[in-house]
């Protein structure tokens, strides 16, 4: 710290040479030849403040924390006024954790030199350094009131502010700022970084942007900048400014960071880790960078070692609430709920407006069926920011569940706006449901195969209110079966056939755009047939297996969220195989050792899945069943949309699709639905399903 304008105060002239040749020394970073002339000088002169003074900088420089201390405070007990030595004695004793000796330190500055606009600013710095926010305020306040053109004083109170969650007030000094330093690259990174956190992302780039005009190659507004574009669903240019920080400075770790955000928004999980990784090498204590690790481990499913990273940023930082929210989230996924609502209560308590947590919250509660206690969340969350994109989604999935399905609708095209969602990557204008006479509409499959063949029954519709060519782009083990849709004028699998459409749709907006309600729904079965000569072909192969054939699954896709309710252990279907009459055929595919040998020794359970290729292999079979039992999955999608007899088993709180309290399906009529009467437990719903399939039998 420098008051005077110089950098070595000078001393006694009987010392003055030898003081002057260690001040060389010491400039020069020759520290051990400095270290050797201030022993001199303090041998002949113990009170030598000056000397006592640098003696306790070149000690501190070193490490040497508790001699700076020492030789600092010996420095102003001999000269009480002595703010420098005050100062960098506030400094040593911070890198001892003696914050509040320091902060007496930084009192002793103002004391003597609060007149003096650089000593306010150096004190505040000192009180900002040990977190006392409110002095740090204080002081530099009234260095700029000293001098108010002090832009240095200005840039730091607005750090502060921002800090404390003041960021109007930031806002308004950083352009104060400005004012006084129009080009100054690392103030307009600071109100970059303000509009930002205010979510005013126009506003963010422009200023990163102007900052890149004045200093091309600052890293940090580089990956600020792509932060921005990240934010605004920009990653492929957002990577590339986050490359271009990297190529500035390789040792980089928040950029590093960034860019492993962007390859997770990718869904390049594994090369985000990668990222996360080396840039915790480099910074192994910033929380931000543990959060993201999480959040990638999450995505991959390895939800204990995604618990380990988010415990670590909360070690790190225990009033971290965005840690707090993504560990609650994994405690969610794990179905520890109690958990989960104690680290979301925790992070409210610290940031209790904050948009994410209480949306989170309402997920929470709508997934155990507390539906007052949801929306109350979700409508909360739309207070603080009413573009919440999971909390319009939230209030979407609510309104479906209760059949209050024009509602629904509108809240559930918030779902391409959340952080999670998988964008398709078509180009074209969206379809809104205008005539498109002459033009090309496509309409692409999103989410599960279930989703998919659930309202690809909407072709005809959209073919008949359009009158535009439709092309329909769908997953490959789906193209076989959809070849046998109405309406359908081209059909692929590969992106690179497509056609030149005129706009597009996504199938799950469809019921939306063309005004579906509960009583309207177009629920005429079958529009998926089997192809004959499959159909035939399975026949032969089952039809010397007596008894009522009835299809199983008791899976979904492992990767969907909502897996560990929907899914059950096969051994609950095994009672299916004591009851006489029945015939159990497998539909169920990718099946584990552990799971066939469940079935072992059961003459009346054959095994199909091996001969099942794609869901045109599936649709044959199941026209050759007497009736479906299975989980939430595609199967008993296809069944309904084939117009075959289904039970399909539910959890407590089901899917959407399914709505409450209702034992049948306004979607598919062959469908008998049964629940679970108590949350994760399949015991009553099995039960009941034997019951009934004893009675089918005795009928």
């Amino acid at each position: 710290m420098t008051l005077s304008g110089q950098e070595f105060p000078p001393g006694p002239d009987i010392l003055g040479e030898k003081y002057r040749q260690a001040a060389e020394h010491h400039l020069a970073g020759r520290l051990q030849d400095a270290e050797s002339f201030y022993r001199q000088i303090l041998q002949a002169d113990p009170n030598h403040a000056d000397a006592l003074h640098m003696f306790g900088v070149l000690a501190h420089q070193l490490g040497h924390f508790q001699v700076a201390v020492e030789c600092l405070g010996r420095a102003v007990a001999v000269r009480p006024h002595f703010a420098e030595a005050h100062y960098n004695l506030g400094n040593a004793c911070k890198a001892l954790g003696m914050n509040s000796r320091a902060a007496e330190s930084y009192h002793q500055v103002l004391l003597y030199r609060g007149d003096v606009p650089e000593a306010c600013f150096f004190a505040g710095n000192g009180f900002r350094e040990i977190g006392d926010r409110d002095q740090a305020v204080a002081c530099y306040r009234k260095a700029i009131g000293l001098n108010p053109g002090f832009a240095a004083a200005l840039n730091a109170l607005g750090g502060v502010l921002k800090d404390q969650g003041n960021t109007d007030a930031a806002l308004e000094v950083y352009q104060q700022a400005l004012k006084l330093q129009p080009g100054d690259a690392e103030l307009l990174n600071s109100l970059g970084l303000i509009y930002l956190e205010n979510n005013q992302l126009s506003q963010a780039e422009d200023t990163f942007r102007q900052g890149l005009l004045f200093k091309p190659d600052f890293p940090e507004v580089l990956s600020n900048l792509g932060l921005v574009l990240l934010e605004q669903d920009k990653v492929k240019e957002a990577i590339e400014f986050f490359e271009r920080a990297l190529k500035l400075r390789p040792d980089y770790p928040e950029a590093l960071s960034n860019l492993g955000a962007a390859f997770q928004e990718l869904g390049f999980f594994d090369s985000a880790i990668d990222r996360y990784t080396q840039a915790l090498e480099l910074k192994p204590d910033m929380p931000e960078i543990h959060s993201n690790m999480g959040y990638a481990l999450q995505e991959l499913g390895r939800l204990d070692a995604a618990v380990e990273q988010f415990q670590r940023a909360l070690a790190i930082k225990p009033d971290y609430p965005e840690g707090l929210n993504n560990l609650g989230n994994v405690y969610k996924q794990q179905g520890r709920y109690a958990a989960a609502a104690d680290v979301y209560h925790q992070a409210l308590q610290l940031a209790p407006a904050h948009p994410e947590v209480h949306a989170n919250m309402g997920a929470l509660f709508l997934e155990q069926g507390q539906w007052d206690q949801a929306v109350a969340q979700f409508q909360r969350a739309l207070n603080i920011r009413s573009d919440h994109p999971e909390a319009h989604l939230g209030l979407g999935l609510y309104h479906l569940l209760l059949g209050d399905l024009a509602t629904g609708w509108r809240y559930y095209e918030w779902r391409w706006k959340t952080r999670n969602f998988i964008h398709h990557g078509q180009q074209q204008p969206a379809w809104r449901g205008e005539r498109m006479a002459g033009q090309t509409l496509l309409l692409h499959c999103e989410q599960g195969f279930g989703d998919s063949i659930q309202f690809i029954r909407y072709i005809p519709m959209v073919r008949e209110h359009s009158q535009a060519r439709v092309v329909v782009f769908c997953p490959q083990p789906l193209q076989r079966l959809f070849a046998t849709v109405a309406g359908i004028d081209y059909l692929t699998a590969q992106m690179e056939n497509l056609p030149v459409c005129d706009c597009q749709a996504p199938l799950l907006s469809l019921p939306y755009l063309l005004g579906t309600t509960l009583e309207n729904i177009p629920a005429s079965v079958p529009y998926l047939v089997a192809d004959a000569w499959r159909e035939s072909f399975f026949r032969d192969r089952l039809q010397a297996f007596p008894g009522l054939k009835v299809g199983i699954t008791w899976r979904g896709n492992p990767r969907h969220k909502n897996d560990r309710h929907r899914s059950m252990d096969p051994s609950g279907l095994v009672a299916l195989c004591d009851v006489a009459g029945v015939c159990l055929v497998n539909l169920q595919k990718d099946i584990l050792p552990q799971e066939l040998a469940v079935f072992s020794g059961r003459p009346n359970f054959i095994d199909v899945s091996g001969m099942l290729h794609d869901f045109a292999d599936t649709a044959a079979v199941l026209a050759n069943l007497d009736l479906v039992l299975a989980v939430d999955t595609a199967v008993v999608h296809l069944a309904g949309a084939m117009g075959r007899r289904a039970w399909v088993m539910l959890p407590y709180v089901p899917d959407w699709r399914w709505m409450q309290h209702r034992d049948d399906s306004p979607w598919y009529p062959g469908l008998k639905l049964f629940r679970q009467q108590v949350f994760g437990s399949w015991a009553g719903c099995l039960e009941r399903v034997v019951a009934a399939l004893r009675l089918e039998l005795e009928a």
